[in-house]
């Protein structure tokens, strides 16, 4: 036994001998941490590592940003990286990579620290590598900011005239469909689903025809509006190939006959055709929001100064609708002092359309000004009339106990959290009641609400959720209640 004993504690001294050892020669190689984007999306924890006085990347973190595989063979020390059937190959300790085949010189060798790799930045950005990658990165060193966007799945439109006809044409990845949202008189809006155009664009055309393109990206699809002028008849939409695109044309009112829908576009049945109010045009910079200047509804214009045009365009987020809740008749829960809600939920709006415009990135509406009573549908339609790609509600929560404290996240959604989170629905929905004849008013409500609340939206809101919930924990003195799901 006491051989034993002996041997055990021996095998253990071995172990973390060794264990010292692997420590001493880790190299001491600083790092320092940055922010950084995918799609739009917020990456944690990527570091920027010093490799020879050159800044590098893991390869965990640059597949993170670009996705892909990485498989290792050892015997050759080649690690590769790939993705759609392609593959960009490193070497340790080499300073050339092999992308599809051909070789690009790298500023500093490949190396292996902590069990994984470790590659210039500066060849991240190489457009041999981002063709590799599909994506288009950019790197802001004053805000330590590295974005990573998916190339456009759809181009800039683009126009060619002709004396009898007009066309308009999007060229388009295999992925994309399209369906037309709504057909009437001197305007068309298309919905391409299963990708995304750069950026918004507007494009003023001086012809018979075709008059303006209006091109909104949303998170996972974009809308194109095209807008006809009076000597035009019922424009053709069509999908051409090789290459893939697609087509609007329009010609006199005398020579054009009835739609045609090629194989690759989704015809939208009449019935389930969304509803337009307006033309959906983009709003200039210091316009008031159409038609609403007389109901307190209004634009914060965006400040100056902010990022570089070339990280906002990376956000999938442009225009945010910031919505005071209750108003006027409907002042909402009422503190023990006699604070209303509807005035510090006014107050807070106010402030954060402040902080949002002063990022300089964002077009941000308020749903009232002052206090007005506004209706929930017609919040509602307002944030889809101006194309919200993010609807924030404020409101004070109140409770029955004043041991109750804390901070609430609620997203959409037809199930609530909890018996708490339905009592909460219950009570902001009961603003119905003002609104006219309620089963009426709550059918109409509930059809816009549920009318967004698909399951891509509902996973996306509970994302923003819970991240407005970790941020808000990590920044005031105040217990985080949790992110939490409701059908208000």
């Amino acid at each position: 036994m006491r051989r034993s004993s002996v041997l055990f504690v021996g095998f253990l001294l071995v172990v973390a001998a060794a264990g010292s050892h692997a420590q001493g020669r880790r190299p001491p190689l600083p790092s320092n941490p940055i922010q950084a984007i995918a799609d739009g999306r917020p990456v944690r924890d990527v570091e920027l590592v010093l490799v020879e006085n050159v800044s590098c990347l893991s390869l965990r973190d640059v597949r993170r940003l670009v996705g892909g595989h990485v498989s290792w063979r050892r015997l050759s020390r080649e690690i590769s990286l790939e993705r759609d059937g392609r593959s960009t190959t490193f070497t340790l300790d080499e300073s050339t990579a092999v992308v599809n085949g051909r070789p690009v010189a790298l500023e500093t060798p490949v190396r292996w620290w902590t069990g994984d790799a470790y590659i210039p930045l500066s060849f991240v950005l190489t457009p041999a590598f981002q063709s590799f990658s599909g994506a288009t990165l950019f790197w802001d060193p004053g805000q330590k900011l590295l974005a990573a966007a998916p190339v456009p799945d759809i181009s800039s439109p683009h126009f060619s005239a002709s004396a009898v006809r007009t066309r308009v044409s999007f060229d388009v990845t295999p992925r994309v469909d399209y369906r037309v949202l709504k057909d009437a008189e001197g305007i068309l809006v298309l919905r391409f689903f299963g990708g995304r155009a750069k950026e918004r664009e507007r494009l003023d055309v001086q012809d018979p025809f075709i008059t303006a393109v209006d091109v909104l990206p949303r998170l996972h699809s974009t809308d194109v509006a095209l807008y006809f002028g009076e000597k035009a008849g019922r424009p053709r939409v069509f999908l051409e190939d090789a290459p893939r695109r697609v087509v609007v044309e329009a010609a006199p009112a005398d020579a054009t006959g009835p739609h045609e829908t090629a194989s690759g576009g989704l015809p939208a049945p009449d019935s389930q055709a969304p509803v337009w109010d307006a033309p959906v045009l983009l709003p200039a910079p210091a316009a008031p929001a159409p038609g609403l200047k007389d109901r307190g509804l209004s634009r914060s214009t965006p400040a100056s100064k902010g990022p570089s045009a070339a990280v906002a365009a990376l956000s999938p987020v442009h225009v945010i609708v910031v919505d005071p809740g209750h108003g006027g008749r409907d002042v909402g829960a009422v503190g023990r002092r006699g604070t209303l809600e509807k005035d510090v939920n006014l107050t807070v709006a106010k402030a954060l359309a402040a902080a949002l415009r002063a990022e300089g990135r964002y077009e941000v509406y308020l749903t009232r000004t002052s206090d007005d009573f506004v209706s929930l549908g017609e919040r509602a339609k307002f944030a889809d009339r101006v194309h919200a790609d993010l609807f924030i509600s404020i409101h004070c929560n109140a409770a029955l106990t004043p041991r109750s404290n804390g901070f609430e996240v609620y997203f959409l959604s037809e199930k609530s959290t909890d018996d708490a989170a339905a009592a909460v629905a219950r009570r902001e929905n009961a603003s119905l009641e003002l609104e006219g004849p309620a089963d009426k008013v709550q059918a109409e409500v509930e059809g816009l609400f549920w009318s967004l609340a698909r399951t891509k939206d509902l996973n996306e809101s509970s994302e923003v959720a819970a991240l407005v919930c970790r941020h808000a924990r990590d920044r005031l003195a105040v217990a985080p209640r949790g992110a939490k799901q409701a059908g208000f």
